[in-house]
């Protein structure tokens, strides 16, 4: 049983939503019933590729990272949640499994609902399927976004997109500098840039030796890191990179 405060802030939260702050006073009471509250430590597997689909996560602290395989073992798909994130969307409407792994990479709090209820929630109001709709055209724009980053044929370019992609997409000032919060393996800016993880070692030793980026414990932190595409306003122009 969910104690009255947790409930009370279940309901605060999906009242702040954009899916949800519209939904009549009845809907938001049986939605914030049929929800469970969860901390998950760093480092535990939320679910598994190919498992029933039967929850769906609403990530109120923390962060998370979601990877797909395809049958030979080899990673497919790698991206990063923050809190307010709804995973997983894909399947959400009439998936039948989940297509990712998910994994905690910070300790988290999650809100969790039968995807069943959720189905109810958005087929039955209007506006809450456009949100919805809206939220997954967001999502599209931004792997858009990614893959666009990663057409170039030089491989040490394509490292300096994605970090430039990551900065403007997850970076935070801290002092400085602008940091990631949360810790990405040089692997995962392997997968994220298409490259070996030889290269973005290489790729990463360089422009510390530049003051341009610091990796410590994972962790990135970026001094000066400017490209000459301004990703955050998502042009499609492929122009030059540079560091200035």
């Amino acid at each position: 049983m969910i104690s009255p405060t947790i409930q009370t802030e279940i309901k605060k939260f999906y009242m702040a939503q954009p899916d949800f702050g519209n939904l009549p006073m009845q809907e938001l009471d049986r939605l914030s019933e049929a929800t469970r509250f969860k901390r998950v430590h760093r480092g535990q597997w939320i679910f598994d590729q190919g498992d029933e689909l039967s929850d769906v996560y609403f990530l109120k602290e923390g962060h998370v990272k979601v990877t797909a395989m395809n049958a030979e073992g080899d990673l497919t798909y790698l991206s990063f949640l923050t809190p307010q994130a709804i995973f997983p969307l894909r399947g959400i409407l009439n998936g039948e499994e989940y297509c990712y792994n998910s994994i905690a990479i910070t300790d988290l709090e999650v809100y969790i609902v039968p995807v069943t209820e959720i189905r109810r929630v958005i087929i039955h109001n209007y506006a809450c399927l456009v949100s919805f709709i809206q939220r997954m055209e967001r999502l599209v724009e931004r792997t858009t976004s990614l893959i666009e980053q990663t057409t170039s044929s030089n491989a040490t370019q394509r490292v300096c997109q994605v970090l430039s992609g990551l900065k403007a997409e997850y970076g935070q000032k801290r002092g400085a500098v602008r940091q990631i919060p949360f810790q990405i393996l040089l692997k995962d800016l392997a997968v994220l840039s298409g490259t070996t993880t030889e290269t973005v070692t290489t790729v990463v030793k360089q422009l510390q030796q530049q003051n341009k980026i610091r990796y410590n414990r994972k962790l990135i932190s970026f001094i000066w890191f400017r490209t000459g595409m301004n990703y955050e306003k998502r042009r499609t122009t492929r122009e030059n990179f540079r560091f200035n």
